[in-house]
């Protein structure tokens, strides 16, 4: 995401259009919290997850359609989102207390 914002910044992107920064593929909830647990070291037993059927005024998940993005740029994300997260902790993980308050050790 974050190399995807930098190159849109520098793009001659018309500011008025909503780009998405996504890859097209759907990720479920479980499996990125699965992802976090596994690189955070939290037990997978803490997590409760229920099959519950839709309410009625929750938005159906669909993928979102990057298609603006790589009309734009010509790019989309190439990360997945268990290196994407791993990133993100290593990255604060360099931050002075970013990781404090949390309990998590990068």
């Amino acid at each position: 995401v974050a190399e995807g914002l930098c190159r849109l910044g520098l793009a001659a992107a018309p500011p008025s259009r909503t780009i998405n920064v996504a890859t097209g593929r759907p990720t479920a909830v479980r499996q990125f919290v699965k992802v976090a647990c596994e690189l955070l070291s939290i037990p997978e037993d803490r997590l409760c997850f229920s099959n519950l059927t839709a309410r009625r005024d929750e938005i159906p998940h669909r993928s979102v359609s990057n298609g603006l993005l790589r009309q734009t740029i010509g790019w989309t994300p190439e990360t997945d989102i268990a290196a994407g997260f791993r990133r993100t902790v290593e990255f604060l993980g360099t931050l002075p207390n970013a990781l404090t308050h949390t309990g998590i050790h990068a």
